[in-house]
């Protein structure tokens, strides 16, 4: 299943770098893009691992763990990953597949004219191979399909029939849709059915355009593989769900110790993570904890922008001051789940920066404000822009720059405020040079924003870092936690964001526990919990006041 996601990626990549689309475009004469109030945020660490291919067991492993994150994980269908907003990455690539079909049928189209069958008939014959191999083990309906598309025996009844416009298409594309039919999931009959009829409708029409119809019919036969191809192998996935909440972490651990007896991969950066977590654990006076705590206290610190674990760059976390790797092995699979993790917890950071800088110029601002405040600064904003050329030839692809993105969020974050305040001209520029600050790349020295980060960052400690019974409590508080510090809009993000860190924390350990961490667990009276201890907030205070049942709706989210 994972080769199927990987070998469809490449084609596609393949696609859009074989496919002339035109010189794209970069506003202001900038030459990096940016991502608006996240644009310093993307930045990875100094791992790269796009050169290494993995073998069959990784990818095994890789598809384990997977499960085990998201046990409703299924592979997208190509129209779900091609679909997107307009101007994403996803739309660019919509449109160097269209440009290169397109092209593709004009050269057939000609072929036609000039009574050359070749590049159809490979059409053909690859279509016909991919029918072939949903069936590896049926050579009866094997023999079927080379019966049924035959390139020789097409050609000659195109020849017979003096070309395109008198070859019966019926026969053909009648066979082909019935063993789809057969083949494709029960509940999709009824629309291949109606799809047939309204095809033959328009290919009994004589006045019919042939090259675009069998254009329509190979697009929406490999449409249907694609999704054929998909459902099987989700299919397979929802089989090995059970078994992988079972046994999933011992076979992800045999795969990695298996790796180490190679040689393939060493514990260095592990046993110093290890290290560095227990000493932290005792440096902050943890009393008698699990080391559960200690490990969850070491991720929290690797991940958590300005972790005490974390490299000193915001952007590179995972890399230190000379850009050596500090993520351990035994999560280097995960890396990309740690990178967005930590990019949404810095990105918080900067979204409560910019509606404190909004309550600055407007401090009466109303709720609703702030939650549309909110939702702009929280949508992901594509530095890609797809517009019309100048010359009517077809679209260009537009790459915005930094400033670009960034008075775009800054105005729309102003016509947000506007619609529920009245602002002046004064005091809307105030917000929108307020707001420019917010998106500075290094906003460290900012005051302001050193106060809101060390608290938001706290809050998170407390949601993952202590024992069951103390995350419930600081759970409950959560609302009041942000409230206090102005920022109530947050609540649900910080929830979902704390909860993808503590499942990957449970995974983790689950992986590889005792067999290869050897933390060195704190003794003694009990002492503040690792996110009090580090940092007092007003997590601190509200989970006194606030263990009761009455607490927020967020707290039931929770």
């Amino acid at each position: 299943a994972v080769a199927l996601v990987v070998s469809a990626s490449g084609a596609r990549a393949a696609a859009a770098g074989g496919t002339g689309v035109g010189e794209a475009d970069e506003a202001e004469g900038e030459k990096e893009p940016g991502a608006g109030a996240s644009a310093s945020v993307n930045g990875g660490d100094s791992h790269d691992d796009s050169n290494s291919v993995p073998s069959e067991a990784e990818l095994k492993a890789m598809l384990a763990r997977k499960l085990m994150q998201d046990p409703n994980f299924q592979l997208p269908s190509g129209n779900e990953q091609l679909d997107g907003p307009a101007g994403g990455l996803q739309a660019v690539a919509k449109m160097v597949n269209v440009t290169a079909r397109r092209a593709l049928w004009q050269m057939i189209r000609q072929d036609f004219g000039e009574q050359r069958y070749d590049r159809f008939l490979a059409l053909v014959g690859e279509l016909a191979q991919r029918i072939k191999s949903l069936t590896p083990h049926r050579p009866d309906l094997q023999r079927d399909v080379d019966e049924a598309l035959d390139v020789e025996l097409i050609k000659q009844q195109i020849e017979h029939a003096d070309g395109l416009a008198d070859w019966d298409l019926n026969p053909f594309c009648s066979f082909v849709v019935e063993r789809l039919k057969r083949l494709e999931a029960p509940a999709h009959n009824e629309a291949t059915a109606r799809w047939l009829d309204e095809f033959q409708g328009r290919a009994a029409d004589s006045g019919a355009d042939r090259v675009a119809l069998l254009a329509q019919f190979f697009d929406y036969c490999h449409d249907k593989l694609d999704q054929i191809g998909i459902d099987t192998a989700n299919a397979f996935l929802r089989g090995l769900v059970p078994v992988m909440h079972e046994h999933g972490a011992q076979f992800v651990q045999e795969q990695f110790r298996e790796q180490i007896e190679k040689g393939k991969v060493t514990l260095t950066r592990t046993n110093a993570w290890a290290s560095a977590a227990s000493a932290l654990a005792k440096e902050r006076g943890l009393g008698p904890c699990s080391a559960a705590v200690v490990h969850r206290l070491g991720v929290v610190e690797l991940v958590l922008p300005g972790g005490a674990l974390a490299g000193p760059d915001l952007a590179r976390p995972f890399a230190d001051a000379n850009g050596m790797d500090l993520l351990p092995e035994t999560m280097a699979e995960e890396r990309d789940l740690l990178r967005e993790v930590h990019a949404e917890l810095l990105k918080l950071e900067r979204i409560a920066l910019a509606v404190l800088r909004v309550k600055q110029v407007v401090p009466s601002a109303k709720p609703e404000a702030l939650q549309a405040v909110y939702g702009i600064l929280a949508s992901d904003v594509a530095p890609f822009v797809l517009a019309p050329a100048e010359d009517g030839s077809g679209m260009r692809v537009l790459l915005l720059g930094e400033k670009a993105i960034g008075k775009a969020i800054c105005d729309g974050v102003v016509n947000a405020v506007g619609k529920f305040h009245e602002l002046t001209e004064v005091d809307a520029q105030a917000l929108r040079d307020l707001l420019v600050k917010s998106f500075d790349k290094q906003p460290e020295s900012d005051r302001t924003y050193q106060l809101v980060a060390s608290r938001l960052r706290s809050i998170v400690r407390g949601l993952i870092v202590p024992a069951k019974e103390e995350r419930t409590i600081n759970a409950k508080g959560l609302g009041k936690a942000l409230g206090a510090l102005g920022v109530a809009p947050l609540s649900v993000p910080v929830v979902r964001v704390a909860a993808r860190l503590l499942d990957f924390c449970t995974r983790d350990l689950q992986i590889h526990g005792g067999a290869t961490y050897k933390f060195t667990v704190p003794s003694g009276s009990p002492s503040a919990s690792p996110a009090v201890a580090a940092d007092p907030t007003p997590a601190e205070s509200a989970r006194s006041s606030s263990t009761s049942a009455s607490s927020d709706s967020t707290a039931e989210h929770t």
